[in-house]
């Protein structure tokens, strides 16, 4: 049997989001257009192991990451689309929440909000996007090409701090 990025990273972003029971939140081709979108971001994040070509408006994702074996890039894929789905989902709801209409009265109509930014100061701190960005950074940190152009200067054997500019230079 072919393993698929829907039938492995869906039911996967379904239980991180908490989106589970007998009916969802969420449609699946809501969840699919999410996550390609979401590729598509973190793409742009980290150089992944494999090139990937993203169709937003298919939401198709090739070659397929759950077939690749692409572990890094699945992970940091379902902690970026719970990230945006937790912002708007927060967004949302507070603005929602926050409203309040009252009529009549000596003042008349009256449209207030209260909106609180403990919600979003817990959601920046302990939420999916600092997941994200925790693992996003790890992953980054243990990416071979990330690594290489960090210390390619340092790689010789030959190297000395006495040949850096501004140091007994020879320029």
């Amino acid at each position: 049997m072919a393993k698929n990025w829907r039938e492995h990273l869906i039911p996967a972003l379904r239980v991180i989001i908490g989106d589970v029971g007998a009916t969802y939140e969420f449609s699946d081709d809501r969840l699919e257009e999410l996550m390609t979108v979401s590729m598509l971001m973190l793409m742009e994040d980290i150089d992944l192991e494999n090139d990937y070509t993203i169709n937003t408006i298919e939401s198709s994702i090739s070659p397929d990451l759950v077939e690749e074996g692409d572990t890094v890039a699945q992970t940091l894929l379902l902690l970026k689309a719970a990230c945006f789905l937790e912002k708007s989902t927060l967004r949302s709801r507070s603005l929602i929440a926050g409203l309040r209409a009252r009529l009549g009265g000596s003042r008349g109509a009256e449209l207030s909000t209260d909106r609180s930014p403990d919600a979003l100061k817990i959601l920046m701190s302990d939420g999916f996007c600092q997941m994200y960005e925790r693992s996003l950074l790890q992953a980054k940190m243990g990416n071979r090409r990330t690594v290489r152009a960090i210390l390619g200067p340092f790689h010789s054997n030959n190297f000395s701090a006495e040949n850096v500019a501004g140091r007994n230079s020879r320029l």
